[in-house]
């Protein structure tokens, strides 16, 4: 039986539920696809900043009940066996925070409709209303996976945005771990060392 809802978003990350979140606040009927189960892993982003508290209107309080929220103040940034250099900001410039967590946290707070452990498979056109899964039916189809966004790469090849040209950037590759603080961790990594409080 095919499903209904105003607005579908694939992608149950920060952008997808926070946009649910508000839709829902002005009473549309949103349902959110992702191709993971939630609470899941995702090695990218483990801070945000205080502007990002106030625009999501996170109650910090709530949040850290379910969630580590480490406060940061200052820097020690250098090259190895290189002179370290220290930036205090005597106060808060950011927060530590574990993805898993935090957009588990968010996605629960968006209250929609969701079908996680669901894979983009197919989207077309029928009427006035788009058809996501063969399964899905609604007039808005939101695009939040991130930089490779099935439903933008969809678009792409359906004529309904151009195609995206090849970059000729350099490719950054980064690695990321995750460790337990007290009040002060230092993390010696390839040429670079951070410390964070």
């Amino acid at each position: 039986m095919m499903e209904k809802c105003d607005v579908v978003i694939v992608g149950g990350g920060p952008a997808g539920s926070s946009c649910a979140w508000k839709l829902g606040q002005a009473g549309v009927d949103v349902m959110i696809v992702d191709k993971k189960e939630f609470p899941r892993d995702k090695v990218c982003a483990g801070w945000i900043t205080p502007p990002v508290l106030e625009e999501l209107d996170l109650d910090t309080t709530d949040y850290q009940k379910h969630g580590i929220l480490q406060p940061i103040t200052r820097f020690i940034t250098g090259m190895i066996d290189g002179q370290e250099v220290e930036t205090e900001y005597h106060r808060t410039v950011s927060y530590g925070i574990r993805r898993c967590e935090f957009d588990d946290y968010l996605l629960r707070r968006s209250n929609a409709r969701r079908k996680l452990g669901t894979a983009f498979l197919s989207l077309r056109r029928e009427g006035t209303d788009w058809i996501l899964n063969d399964e899905i039916r609604s007039p808005v189809v939101i695009g939040a996976g991130g930089h490779f966004c099935p439903v933008a790469r969809q678009f792409a090849v359906i004529g309904e945005l151009p195609q995206p040209r090849p970059s000729d950037q350099p490719t950054v590759l980064a690695q990321e771990i995750e460790f337990e603080m007290d009040k002060e961790v230092t993390v010696h990594g390839s040429g670079l060392i951070f410390s964070g409080v």
